[in-house]
């Protein structure tokens, strides 16, 4: 528990200087919350929570957030690391609208546990502050979709976790 209370505390100054989302003025630290609600429903391991935490770190520059990762264990630097490059691998740009669905990447199923807590927080978030407002729409709801089909797919949470099908309102 001390290595989740570290990656908590450095999240937490990863956000220091900017807190809030700038679109919906929600705080940075609850979407990492929520989506540990999830990961614990899921039953993962801390590495796994501790990773998710640190995700944000893992999506900037590595060389401006480096010394704050040498604090983690291999594990939780490698899900982390792992976790960037799926993400990374299909976001929502013109260039993927036309996509039937998330191209296939070798994921640790670890870090599709940690994709479709994201997915479920991310959406909920879209459909209750920009569904409607934001210029790609229908783009998003498309996005989010394929991508929780897709984890559907792999990691059967549709069946296995059905109360997750109320926290993105499906």
């Amino acid at each position: 528990m001390k290595e989740l209370r570290k990656a908590i505390d450095t999240a937490y100054a990863f956000y220091k200087d900017a807190p809030i989302t700038k679109r919906s003025g929600v705080s940075k630290m609850k979407h990492l919350h929520d989506g540990d609600e999830i990961l614990k429903l899921l039953g993962v391991n801390l590495d796994v929570r501790c990773a998710w935490y640190l995700h944000p770190l893992f999506q900037t520059s590595l060389s401006t957030t480096r010394e704050s990762l040498t604090k983690f264990s291999s594990e939780v630097v490698w899900l982390g690391m792992c976790y960037r490059k799926a993400d990374n691998s299909f976001l929502c740009t013109s260039e993927t609208d036309e996509f039937v669905t998330v191209p296939h990447v070798e994921i640790p199923t670890e870090v599709k546990y940690m994709l479709l807590a994201d997915k479920l927080q991310n959406y909920k978030d879209f459909k209750r502050y920009h569904k409607g407002e934001h210029l790609r729409t229908e783009e998003l709801d498309s996005y989010f979709n394929k991508w929780l089909d897709y984890l559907d797919v792999e990691l059967q949470w549709k069946t296995k976790h059905p109360s997750l099908l109320n926290y993105h309102g499906s």
